[in-house]
């Protein structure tokens, strides 16, 4: 994220009421660990904390899980494009 990006978006989150329900969906391939000394990582410190519950991390799903979610979906398209009709 580049420096003026990141300011953007600091200025951004700072005209947010407090109250205002706001998701902010991101993602990120390399593990905080992962970044070498003076690298840093695309959430500028101090804006977000786990400690808050604001970062959680998302394990990737199992097989079995991806099969179950993807059955339900199948499942409910036939439903809907095919007894509908």
């Amino acid at each position: 994220m580049t420096l003026s990006c990141r300011d953007t978006m600091v200025t951004l989150l700072g005209d947010v009421l407090p109250t205002m329900p706001l998701l902010l969906l991101a993602t990120q391939e390399e593990e905080e660990e992962d970044y070498d000394d003076g690298e840093e990582c695309a959430v500028p410190p101090g804006i977000f904390s786990r400690e808050n519950g604001e970062i959680v991390k998302v394990e990737p799903p199992s097989s079995v899980d991806r099969k179950a979610y993807f059955a339900q979906v199948c499942y409910y398209f036939y439903q809907v494009i095919f007894l509908q009709c």
